[in-house]
C-alpha cells in the first residue's frame, strides 16, 4: 500500500519498506528496502532535500561513482611492484590519454626494456626505513622517497666508468611517467616530482671501439661459422643488415634477376633484398622494423650470389615465407638471436681473439667499406644505413690510410 508525498511515495510492508520518486518525470526506486516506515519516509526526505538544492544525481550514477571509489581506493592499497606491473600491461594496450586521444600500447620489446629498468634499478632499492621500494604501497610513497631514490641511481658506478652510470636517467624517466599515469587513473591522488638526471655516456672511447674488421678477417669469420648459419656474416658486412633484419629475412625477400628481369635463383646475374620485417631479438617474434628508414632495398654485391644462392638451395624450405637462417630443431622457424649471438661471440673470440666485437660490428665493418667506396654519395649511404639520423650515417665516413694515399696522390 503506497502512502503518498506529493513527488514520492512509501510502499511494502514493516521490515521490507520502499520508496519510489520521480525526478523530471523518470521514476526511480530506492535500490533498498528499509525496516520501519519511519526509515522509509526519512530517506524520502533526504532524497527530496539533494533534489531541491541540486545535488541529486540518478542512483546509476551514484553506484558508478561508488565502484570508481572503491577501485580507486584498491589501487591505492596495491605495492609499487604490482603497480608497476598495472602500469606496463595498461601501456602495452590501447589506452586513453589524459587530452581524450586515444593511443595505441607500446611494443612489447618496449615493455620488457622498461620492466627491466624498473625491476632491476628501482624496485631492490631500500628506503631510510629499511624497506624495499616495491614493497611500499603506491600511495605511500613521498617525495623524500623518490628523491633519495634518484639520488641513489645517480650515484651507481657503471662497469664502464667509476663515474657514474648510464640508466640513472632512463630509469627517472619511467618512473616519472609512472606516477603521472598513476594521477590519470586514480592510484595517487598528487604525482611526486621525480628529478631528472642529466644522461651522459660512461663508456670511454679507446682504440677498441668501433672496430673495423678487414677484408681477410671476415673471410676467415665467415669460413669459421656453423655452414647453416656463416651467411648471416655475408648478410652483416656486406648488406649492412643488422641482427634483427638478418633473422627476419624470408626466402619471398630475395629478389633475383638477370638483365635486370626477374629470373630463377639459378640463372639471375643479380639480387635485392627487400627489409620489410625483423625478428625482435627481446621477444624473439617478427614485427615492423625499427624505423620507417629501415624499410629499404638493398642490392647483393656480386662477391656473395653464389653464397646466397646455395644457401637457400640446402639450408632455407621451399615456401616463400620460410626463414633464410632456420631453427635447428625446426626449419620452418627462424634461428633464435640468442643462439647466433652465442655461436658468433665464441667464433669470433676465437678467430680474432677479441670481446668488443659484437655481430653488430660487422654492419659497421660493411658500412665503413661502403662509405670508402670512391664517388659514393651522403644520399647512397643513408639508404644502407636504413637510418633517419644523419649523425649516425656520419659515423661510416671512417678514413683508411689505403684511401688517404689513394687522395693524396691526387693532390
Amino acid at each position: 500500500m503506497g502512502r503518498g508525498k506529493g513527488w514520492g511515495s512509501v510502499e511494502g510492508k514493516p521490515k521490507a519498506y520502499r520508496i519510489r520518486y520521480t525526478v523530471a518525470g523518470k521514476k526511480y526506486t530506492g535500490g533498498r528496502t528499509f525496516a520501519t516506515i519511519g526509515d522509509a519516509r526519512a530517506a524520502l526526505a533526504k532524497i527530496h532535500t539533494s533534489v531541491m538544492d541540486g545535488t541529486w544525481q540518478p542512483p546509476a550514477v551514484v553506484k558508478a561513482e561508488a565502484a570508481k571509489a572503491r577501485a580507486a581506493e584498491a589501487a591505492r592499497s596495491v605495492t609499487v611492484a604490482e603497480a608497476s606491473e598495472k602500469w606496463l600491461a595498461w601501456k602495452g594496450a590501447e589506452h586513453t590519454r589524459r587530452s581524450g586521444r586515444v593511443v595505441p600500447g607500446l611494443r612489447e620489446s618496449t615493455i620488457i626494456t622498461y620492466r627491466s629498468r624498473i625491476k632491476a634499478n628501482a624496485l631492490p632499492w631500500l628506503t631510510p626505513d629499511g624497506v624495499p621500494f616495491g614493497e611500499l604501497a603506491i600511495s605511500a610513497v613521498t617525495q623524500e622517497h623518490v628523491d633519495a631514490l634518484v639520488k641513489s641511481l645517480q650515484a651507481k658506478t657503471s662497469r664502464y666508468s667509476d663515474k657514474g652510470n648510464g640508466v640513472a636517467s632512463w630509469v627517472a624517466a619511467n618512473l616519472r611517467q609512472m606516477f603521472d599515469d598513476a594521477v590519470y587513473l586514480g592510484w595517487l591522488d598528487a604525482v611526486p616530482t621525480v628529478p631528472q638526471p642529466l644522461h651522459t655516456a660512461v663508456r670511454e672511447k679507446d682504440d677498441q671501439d668501433d672496430y673495423v674488421a678487414t677484408r681477410d678477417e671476415v673471410e676467415v669469420l665467415y669460413e669459421a661459422m656453423p655452414d647453416r648459419w656463416r651467411l648471416a656474416v655475408y648478410l652483416g658486412v656486406w648488406c649492412q643488415l643488422r641482427l634483427g633484419e638478418v633473422l627476419g629475412l624470408r626466402r619471398q625477400d630475395v629478389r633475383w634477376t638477370k638483365g635486370g628481369k626477374p629470373s630463377a635463383a639459378k640463372d639471375a646475374d643479380a639480387a635485392t633484398l627487400l627489409v620489410r620485417t625483423q625478428i625482435s631479438t627481446k621477444t624473439g617474434k617478427r614485427g615492423p622494423l625499427k624505423t620507417k628508414a629501415s624499410r629499404r632495398d638493398l642490392a647483393v654485391p656480386a662477391r656473395m650470389l653464389d653464397a646466397l644462392r646455395g644457401h637457400l638451395g640446402s639450408h632455407t624450405e621451399p615456401g616463400s615465407g620460410s626463414p633464410i637462417l632456420t631453427s635447428v630443431s625446426d626449419r620452418s622457424e627462424p634461428l633464435p638471436s640468442s643462439v647466433l649471438d652465442r655461436t658468433w661471440r665464441k667464433v669470433q673470440r676465437a678467430v680474432m681473439g677479441r670481446d668488443d666485437f659484437t655481430f653488430h660490428g660487422l654492419r659497421h665493418t660493411g658500412l665503413t667499406f661502403y662509405g670508402q667506396l670512391p664517388g659514393v654519395t651522403f644520399a647512397e649511404l643513408q639508404n644502407r644505413v636504413g637510418h633517419s639520423d644523419p649523425k649516425v650515417t656520419m659515423r661510416y665516413f671512417h678514413p683508411s690510410s689505403e684511401r688517404d694515399r689513394e687522395l693524396a696522390a691526387l693532390l
